[in-house]
Formats: C-alpha cells, structure tokens, sequence
C-alpha cells in the first residue's frame, strides 16, 4: 500500500507506516480516507478510547488540517442579486427621465 490517511478532529493523519497499532493495522485501514475521529474517542471525545501516550502520539503523525468548503446561505445570494438588479433598474430609470427632461421636452 502506498498512503494510509485517516481524519482525526479535522486533522490528517498519515498512519502508513505505523504497524504498532494493537488492533493490528487492519483496523486502520477500515477508516483509511475517511474521518476516524468517532472510532477514535469512542463515540465521545470526553470518553478517551485510546489511552493519553496514544493521544499524544497523534502529533508526530500529523500532516495537514481539514478545511472545511463554506456553502452560501442560498437566500442571501438571491436577496443581494435582486437588490443589485432593482439598482440598475432604478439608475436606467433615472437616467431616462433625465434625458427625456434634458433633451426631448422641449
């Protein structure tokens, strides 16, 4: 195998060449690529599945964090596009009355 990655509490791990795990590393490679932080901490970060040393040790394996896609709240984006096309509106309007007072009423 050439990567063994997991996710841990929004961090990336690479774990490949850790074969001391005491579940064997058969285990690992069910939550290779994916987000392993429930098997982890046992359901509950508070719970502590894993002993401290092993929580510890994390830190020599880690290579990255997890950044998380923003999605726009779909609402907001069409109230701005509609405001912004009522402005144009509005301004073309404007400027026709403008120029018909300006140039045609005569």
């Amino acid at each position: 195998m050439d990567d063994c990655w997991i996710i841990i509490k929004d961090k990336v791990y690479d774990v490949t060449d850790f074969d001391d795990h005491p579940g064997g590393f058969d285990l690992l490679m069910d939550y290779a690529g994916t987000d392993a932080t429930e098997g982890f901490y046992g359901g509950d970060e508070n719970e502590h599945n894993h002993s401290l040393s092993a929580i510890k040790s994390l830190v020599e394996y880690c290579i990255g964090k997890v950044q998380r896609a923003r999605v726009p709240d779909k609402n907001s984006t069409n109230n701005k596009s509609i405001i912004n096309w009522f402005n144009i509106v509005i301004l073309i309007l404007c400027l026709a009355i403008g120029y018909y007072n300006l140039y045609l009423k005569r």
